[in-house]
């Protein structure tokens, strides 16, 4: 055989390969290699509820699922395909048949909803279709003490 066809075999045959890891799987990248995606601050890595007014809405987001309610419409419940970080932003974008939700959170500890003396951690913004909701969230667990 001639020495190119050799080579071209032979890179042929390791262009398949890939580092494996010790259960036979593909090998995980260095420990100091950056990450894939930005890793989720721990503060969105919780149940969270957000709320506003003019008009009043609430959200609640789970592992699951996304709830939407506002007074005289139907709640409207999408999976939780699970966070995005964009920037200083964590977002969640979903759908329900033709409705299009995204939830954009982002860390505000004087994020106020400007009818209560209440202060919440986080500014939440909810965009359904053309319109764009406003007000603040908070982890479920921990909401702000009542007015």
């Amino acid at each position: 055989m001639r020495p190119a066809v050799l080579v071209a075999l032979a890179v042929l045959g390791l262009s398949g390969c890939q580092p494996q890891g010790p259960d036979g799987g593909a090998a995980k990248p260095p420990a100091d290699a950056p990450p894939l995606e930005p890793a989720i601050p721990a503060a969105f890595a919780v149940d969270l509820d957000a709320r506003g007014n003019e008009p009043f809405w609430s959200i609640q987001i789970r592992p699951t699922q996304i709830t939407l309610q506002r007074p005289d419409e139907p709640n409207l419940v999408v999976p939780n395909p699970g966070p995005a970080v964009d920037g200083a932003r964590v977002n969640w974008a979903s759908q329900s048949g033709m409705t299009r939700i995204t939830v954009s959170l982002a860390l505000d500890p004087s994020c106020s909803d400007g009818m209560s003396e209440a202060v919440y951690p986080m500014a939440a913004e909810v965009t359904l279709g053309d319109q764009v909701l406003k007000g603040c969230a908070f982890p479920a667990a921990n909401p702000p003490p009542p007015e």
